[in-house]
C-alpha cells in the first residue's frame, strides 16, 4: 500500500510524474559521461541496449524538442507539456486516460476530485515524524488500519 510520496499534495506527485520523473529515469539510462543531459551519439549508442524496451522506433530529433542536438529536461517538459497542463487545469478525463495507460488501473469515479482537494501532506502536521519521530493521530490511525487488515 502506497501511503504517501515526497511531494506536498498528489497533484504535484502527477505533474512530477508526468514530466521531471520520466526524464530523470530516461536520461540516467542514456546518459553516458553524466553530464545531465544525453547527446544524439548517446543515445544511438544504447550502452546498455534499453532502446529496445520501448524507444527502438523512436528517433532522436524526436526527443530533441529543441533541436540544439541534446535532450534535457527542458526537452522533456516541452514535449509533456499538454500533459502537465491537463494536470493543472484539473482535466480529470485527461488525467484518468493518462493514468489508465500507464498504471493499467481504473480510477474509482470521482477519486482524482477528491484528492485534488486534499490539503498539503505537509499542512497534516507529517513534519513532526521528521522533527521529533512521532506521527500525528491521524497517520497512527492510518497504520493501524493497515494493520488490521493485514494480519
Amino acid at each position: 500500500m502506497l501511503y504517501a510520496v515526497l511531494s506536498s499534495t498528489l497533484k504535484d506527485m502527477l505533474k512530477f510524474q508526468a514530466a521531471d520523473g520520466p526524464f530523470m529515469v530516461m536520461n540516467s539510462v542514456f546518459d553516458a559521461d553524466k553530464d545531465g543531459k544525453t547527446s544524439k551519439t548517446e543515445y544511438d549508442a544504447d550502452a546498455r541496449k534499453n532502446r529496445a524496451l520501448g524507444l527502438q522506433a523512436t528517433a532522436f530529433e524526436t526527443l530533441d524538442a529543441d533541436h540544439d542536438g541534446v535532450f534535457t529536461q527542458a526537452d522533456f517538459r516541452t514535449l509533456r507539456k499538454p500533459l502537465v497542463d491537463a494536470v493543472e487545469a484539473d482535466n480529470y478525463d485527461r488525467i484518468s486516460a493518462w493514468l489508465k495507460q500507464t498504471a493499467v488501473v481504473d480510477l474509482p469515479t470521482d477519486w482524482l476530485q477528491d484528492h485534488f482537494v486534499h490539503p498539503s501532506m505537509w499542512s497534516l502536521g507529517i513534519g513532526s515524524w521528521f522533527t521529533r519521530g512521532t506521527l500525528p493521530e491521524g497517520h497512527q490511525a492510518i497504520f493501524e488500519f493497515i494493520k488490521a487488515k493485514t494480519r
